[in-house]
């Protein structure tokens, strides 16, 4: 049980960190076979590389809590608004 909820914590801080960054819309972090995975999804004018993340992560949150992958999904504001 001590586990799951410092996993929840390792998870909602990693979140915390990256919704802060302008362009990102929202965030979710998982954790599979003990590595951390980013799903961002963001904006257009988002400009962050993704090795730009992880080193953001390492520099600000410490090495066991820099997401090893992060995937962005991009949407289009304007479509999202039209519809």
């Amino acid at each position: 049980m001590l586990t799951e909820i410092k996993k929840e914590n390792t998870l909602e801080k990693i979140e915390q960190f990256l919704i802060k960054w302008a362009g990102v819309i929202d965030v979710s972090v998982l954790q599979k076979n003990n590595k951390l995975v980013a799903l961002l999804t963001v904006t257009n004018d988002f400009v962050a590389s993704q090795k730009e993340i992880q080193y953001s992560c390492m520099e600000n949150l410490g090495i066991h809590q820099t997401p090893h992958q992060i995937l962005i999904v991009r949407i289009n504001e304007d479509k999202l608004k039209a519809a």
